[in-house]
């Protein structure tokens, strides 16, 4: 609800949009977002420096130590790109073009420049992070769904867009460079209570403006492998195999 309104105005969900719907079951749905929420919260006051975050009955210790040893990585990449951050869990809302609203992590500027960052916390399972820029194919139906990439491209965009317009908490409006997702691997069981947390990967992209195509879903963000070409100097690049021939004399060695 924005200030100075009786009644609060309905958005749709950024995800919505960019993510597909949840296959699992609801036990499982459940504690893949219990086990979320619990990393997001410590994630967020380890951060802003907040001492009272605790793992409480969530996840092992060892699990524990290892979130805080990850976050500590974050901090760690975040202060070698020389930016500070600005918010965590910052909402954000559009009216420019049709109505949406969502959540995102960390905002960040860049001391030098001033350029504004986002980025993303993301959970999930090390299955996920191997298979994060492959679509899944239902092998009833044989209908494709979008690929993590894609999913986390079109929610990136569509936040940095909201941001135009304006973010809640410290009425910021900025325009935003670029944007990472920070994947975490977690293990969890049935009730959400998570036993494993493995090494943080970060996913960069180029953000897309083309607010219609995005809440459409027609905007890929696959990463795109460079075009073939006929320069053997390029194409054996890393080759032990060189294609051209030496003209050092015989015996003679080349340095």
């Amino acid at each position: 609800q924005k200030e100075g309104e009786d009644k609060p105005e309905k958005y749709n969900r950024v995800t919505n949009y960019s993510s597909e719907p949840f296959s699992g079951t609801q036990e499982t749905k459940i504690a893949s977002s219990t086990a979320g929420k619990t990393v997001h919260d410590i994630v967020e006051k380890i951060l802003l420096g907040d001492m009272s975050y605790s793992r409480g009955d969530r996840m092992t210790r060892e699990a524990f130590l290892d979130l805080k040893s990850q976050v500590s990585g974050i901090k760690r990449l975040i202060d070698s790109r020389k930016q500070t951050v600005i918010s965590t869990e910052m909402i954000v809302y559009n009216d420019s073009y049709g109505k949406f609203a969502g959540k995102f992590d960390i905002l960040v500027r860049e001391k030098k420049s001033g350029k504004y960052y986002l980025y993303d916390i993301k959970t999930g399972t090390e299955l996920g992070l191997r298979d994060y820029e492959k679509g899944y194919t239902d092998p009833d139906s044989k209908k494709v769904s979008k690929s993590k990439r894609d999913q986390h491209g079109t929610q990136l965009s569509m936040y940095a867009y909201a941001l135009r317009g304006i973010g809640m908490q410290n009425n910021i409006k900025v325009q935003i460079e670029n944007a990472s997702v920070l994947y975490i691997p977690i293990r969890y069981d049935k009730a959400g209570h998570i036993d494993r947390v493995s090494g943080f990967a970060e996913k960069k992209f180029t953000l897309n403006n083309d607010i219609k195509k995005l809440m459409k879903g027609e905007v890929s963000f696959e990463i795109k492998k460079a075009a073939p070409t006929s320069d053997p100097g390029i194409n054996n690049a890393g080759s032990s195999k060189a294609t051209t021939k030496s003209t050092a004399p015989k015996g003679e060695k080349i340095t």
